[in-house]
């Protein structure tokens, strides 16, 4: 959870500098505009919808042991 909250803190400021300090998206990149050269390789998006399902199914517990 630790890691959720900083990288939720990291986009949020990010994309604050990026709108209101000099140098904008360059010098403040968000998350989602380091993902995008990944995302536009069809190999990368395969790899991220993967992440992303199994990031789902674990926060719904699917595997998890009763």
């Amino acid at each position: 959870s630790v890691l959720a909250i900083a990288l939720c803190l990291w986009e949020a400021l990010a994309f604050i500098f990026s709108q209101y300090l000099p140098g904008g998206e360059e010098a403040y990149p968000t998350i989602s505009v380091l993902l995008d050269p990944f995302l536009n390789w069809l190999p990368g998006k395969i790899i991220f919808i993967g992440l992303w399902l199994a990031a789902g199914l674990a926060l719904l517990r699917v595997w998890s042991k009763r």
